[in-house]
C-alpha cells in the first residue's frame, strides 16, 4: 500500500494529473484510482470557476462564437440528443 502513502491530500493538483498519467500508461490500476479519488477531493465542493485553472480548462462556452465551434466539431453528440446541448434548451 505504498501508494496510500505516496499520494497524499496535500499534494499539488498538477502532480495529481501528472500521477493519473503515468498510472494509466503504465497500467498501474491502484495508483491511477487513488490519484483520481484524490483529484475528487481537491476539487469538491468547489465551483466550475475554481475547478476550470485547476485543468486548464479556460472557456465555459458562453461565448457564442465558440459554442457554435464546439457544436460543429461535435455534431454527432447533438444530433444523438435531439439537436439540444445540456441546460440550453435548443
Amino acid at each position: 500500500t505504498w501508494y496510500a502513502d505516496f499520494i497524499t491530500v496535500d499534494v499539488d493538483c498538477d502532480f495529481l494529473l501528472e500521477m493519473v498519467r503515468a498510472a494509466n500508461f503504465l497500467c498501474l490500476p491502484p495508483l491511477l484510482q487513488l490519484a483520481v479519488l484524490a483529484i475528487s477531493i481537491h476539487i469538491n465542493g468547489k465551483s466550475p470557476e475554481e475547478i476550470r485553472p485547476m485543468f486548464g480548462i479556460g472557456n465555459d462556452l458562453n461565448d457564442p462564437e465558440e459554442k457554435d465551434r464546439v457544436r460543429a466539431e461535435n455534431e454527432w453528440v447533438f444530433r444523438a440528443r435531439g439537436g439540444r446541448m445540456r441546460n440550453d434548451g435548443g
